[in-house]
């Protein structure tokens, strides 16, 4: 098995430029149609959901509002307003951060979570989440535009203006459970609740299906089961240069963060640090990863794990390097047959921004065999 020792410093280094914050570039004429193009295609695991659904999620997670609907017939979700959510939510410690999630939404984002279980007993002491989203969407004219977006992030956390393009609510329904499923609520800029999400050009997309392309999860009959909170990377992030703003100022509040979340004892754990080096660096190599290290940092952390970590221990996880070998076929069919991942917009966008992912693709994979697409 080769490692990425081959690759020149030329591309190690322009590698490691696109897996950064600075460079997250939109759609170019040289990359191969999402899909086949097809439409939808991003954030739809495993499809894009409809209405009716949408409608009855909400309605059987409603108690996470304090809301008990008596029955079928009287079931309002209109009740399910941001600021009923913040009332049962908004209780304990709050931890904000303010961030370009340039690796996976391509939008800037305002985030709130809340310390909420400090018992003996609790799963997690951070139980729920809130950010406000802003800037254009991965396909729009103006993509992307970090500096613009965290400009209005910071202003609307400082002055209440100008309004996010969208709210998103991820809450934690039984922190006691060592289960810990969680509920996903979408919301406009008003705070009126909403059964849609859009975090790209392609349109909306039904919660909760959307939320679980890379959160994870299962749709049980009551919540969305077992749905995970992603670990936070700001390596991989983009920051204001604001004082109060920077990586730098905001370190020890991710470090914070990512030590209260809920600990799944899942692949993301190697993701999850709290080290101020490794969050400002990129996580640490796992022992799994040892003879690919650049293929991991620069690839499978900023194109793959921030999903494929939450999936279920033996689903496509990528734990280890001898895992990501092992789904060969699948990988390739995938990433260069169908050119279906990476799963949203921005990751795509950039990931076939320079075609130096898909070099490393194939050091670190097998050759392809017969009848399989070669990514190139």
């Amino acid at each position: 098995m080769k490692g990425l020792g081959i690759f020149s410093f030329f591309v190690t280094a322009m590698l490691l430029l696109g897996a950064c914050g600075g460079v997250i570039p939109g759609p170019n004429s040289g990359m191969p149609s999402p899909c086949g193009g097809q439409t939808p295609c991003f954030l739809m695991r495993p499809t894009v959901g409809d209405q009716a659904r949408a409608f009855e999620y909400y309605a059987k997670a409603a108690q996470s509002f304090g809301v008990l609907f008596p029955d079928d017939a009287h079931r309002d979700i209109s009740q399910l307003t941001l600021a009923r959510w913040l009332g049962r939510w908004r209780i304990g410690q709050e931890v904000v951060v303010v961030f370009y999630d340039s690796h996976l939404l391509g939008l800037a984002r305002e985030m709130h979570c809340f310390k909420n279980n400090t018992g003996p007993k609790a799963f997690a002491v951070i139980d729920s989440c809130l950010v406000y989203n802003f800037g254009p969407l991965a396909g729009e004219a103006g993509y992307p535009d970090p500096t613009g977006a965290l400009a209005q992030a910071i202003s609307h956390l400082e002055t209440g203006s100008p309004l996010p393009r969208s709210i998103s609510a991820i809450d934690m329904y039984d922190p006691q459970s060592l289960v810990g499923g969680t509920d996903f609520f979408e919301f406009d800029g008003l705070g009126n609740i909403t059964t849609t999400l859009l975090f790209d050009s392609e349109g909306p997309k039904f919660v909760p299906n959307a939320c679980d392309t890379c959160h994870g999860g299962r749709r049980g009959p009551s919540y969305f089961d077992t749905g995970y909170f992603l670990p936070f990377i700001p390596s991989l992030y983009t920051f204001s240069s604001r004082a109060g703003y920077t990586l730098n100022d905001q370190l020890d509040k991710f470090s914070e963060l990512n030590g209260f979340m809920p600990s799944y004892n899942r692949a993301d754990y190697f993701l999850r640090t709290t080290s101020r080096q490794w969050l400002a660096n990129g996580p640490e190599v796992p022992p799994g990863w040892k003879q690919a290290p650049g293929f991991f940092s620069n690839v499978l952390v900023p194109y793959c794990l921030g999903c494929h970590a939450a999936l279920p221990t033996g689903t496509l996880q990528f734990f280890t390097q001898a895992d990501f070998v092992a789904n060969a076929s699948r990988i390739r069919a995938a990433v260069c047959g169908q050119h279906t991942m990476p799963a949203s917009a921005a990751a795509y966008f950039r990931f076939w921004s320079t075609g130096l992912q898909q070099l490393a693709l194939n050091d670190v994979l097998p050759p392809p065999g017969p009848g399989e697409p070669t990514c190139q």
